[in-house]
């Protein structure tokens, strides 16, 4: 008798598969295809990207070749052609080499205007476009006051910032400039009581601050 029960119950349990895969497997099959495709479409994206960024590493490589060469036009313009088309990191990297150059060419005004380009990228790393803003200001300590300095590292002035301390710097060394020792002294301060500092920054504000 057992074994009876056994067999209806077994045949109950097939006929309900049967119904739901009959309601249901259509669906089923679709999600299966629908993970096989985008199983593939990441493997193939990866090497997408993959390639990309070796191509374009080596281009990146081939320019800076060129600035060593002294091909300096050419290789601002193999820099400019290469931010045009690169994914962001590359991109980045290009403009940060052109800038350099174009202020190794005496092009300060585009020079400047290329590291702004670079902090108001907002697909760029946030790293590299603080990067920029720094650079930015490093170069303008002749060219603005320092309330414009200020407002230009702002953004890394915050007691967390990983570049506080450079952007400290920067900013102490506009305020000598415009002989405002006091809040010099203050920044440079700053810096050498920040624990988290660096031991070598820390002894080069020292050194700073010893001096009138």
């Amino acid at each position: 008798m057992s074994d009876i029960l056994k067999e209806i119950e077994e045949d109950l349990r097939a006929e309900r598969l049967r119904v739901l895969w009959q309601k249901y497997g259509k669906w089923l099959i679709a999600a299966v295809i629908l993970v096989v495709l985008a199983v593939v479409g990441f493997v193939a994206w990866r090497q997408w990207d993959l390639e990309q960024r070796t191509t374009q590493q080596a281009e990146l490589t081939a320019a800076l070749q060129l600035a060593d060469q002294g091909k300096l036009e050419d290789a601002a313009a193999a820099l400019a052609n290469l931010s045009a088309h690169a994914v962001p990191i590359y991109g980045a990297l290009a403009d940060f080499n052109r800038a350099a150059i174009l202020q190794n060419q005496g092009k300060i005004p585009q020079a400047l205007t290329l590291y702004d380009t670079i902090t108001e990228r907002g697909d760029y790393p946030p790293a590299l476009r603080d990067q920029g803003r720094l650079f930015s200001a490093w170069q303008r300590l002749s060219l603005e006051k320092p309330d414009k300095i200020e407002h230009r590292l702002k953004p890394l002035l915050t007691n967390d910032h990983p570049l506080r301390f450079s952007a400290r710097e920067i900013l102490a060394m506009s305020y000598r400039l415009a002989r405002d020792q006091d809040m010099a002294k203050k920044l440079l301060t700053a810096n050498r009581d920040d624990a988290a500092a660096p031991a070598a920054l820390r002894e080069r504000m020292g050194q700073f601050l010893a001096v009138p």
